[in-house]
């Protein structure tokens, strides 16, 4: 909770300290854009299983909230280089059969990240007043701040210190009247590495669904 707590008060100070410096020109590109996303991400994972004692599979769907800090820094004319720092926690669920005894059961697993974006970001012209929209391709690099793992939990005994997955998104742009704007969209990474390490013989992939909310200043 302590790392929680020191990145939201530094995305504050970012914003609200130096206010004036939140868009600064760039020349033909444009302005960088700073804002604050806060996003629930549906997380769930890919199995591959390779136990000779269990039978195991994904258990089900997760539901968790990510926020922080992007900035879209332009390189030509509606192109921009976005990335940040995210808190990101990710769920798992993990159902289990023993192949001799029968007993089953299932094992959640928390794991939280501090994620560094990189993709780029392609903003169309006004397709509306006041209104644009994007496409986002990428990938996403994460790198693991704690988990739950331990105790009783025996099909994953740790996971891996980082976590990278494909980014690829899209959404909408609204300009307001008083100079902000407001990012909606949608964003689907997939896991590309296995995030399990010691336990039983699997590998696990962690996949996103993030539904993006995003003020610009």
């Amino acid at each position: 909770m302590k790392t929680i707590y020191l990145l939201l008060s530094l995305c504050l100070c970012i914003l609200f300290i130096q206010p004036t410096q939140a868009q600064t020109d760039v020349g033909a590109g444009g302005d960088i854009q700073l804002g604050l996303k806060f996003s629930p991400v549906f997380s769930y994972s890919r199995i591959d299983n390779s136990s000779p004692d269990y039978d195991i599979s994904r258990g089900g769907t997760g539901t968790k909230f990510a926020f922080g800090l992007v900035a879209d820094l332009p390189f030509g004319a509606n192109y921009y280089f976005s990335t940040g720092l995210i808190y990101l926690p990710k769920g798992a669920k993990i159902d289990y059969t023993n192949k001799t005894t029968g007993e089953s059961g299932t094992e959640k697993y928390k794991t939280h990240y501090l994620q560094v974006p990189l993709t780029i970001k392609l903003r169309t012209n006004e397709i509306a007043e006041s209104i644009s929209g994007y496409a986002q391709l990428g990938t996403a690099v994460d790198f693991k701040i704690n988990d739950d793992t331990g105790g009783d939990k025996f099909i994953v005994e740790k996971f891996f210190f980082m976590d990278v997955s494909l980014v690829v998104g899209g959404g909408i742009m609204y300009d307001l009247p008083f100079g902000n704007t407001i990012g909606l969209g949608i964003m689907y990474q997939r896991g590309l590495i296995n995030a399990a390490r010691d336990g039983q013989d699997i590998r696990l992939k962690k996949d996103l669904l993030v539904l993006d909310a995003t003020f610009y200043f």
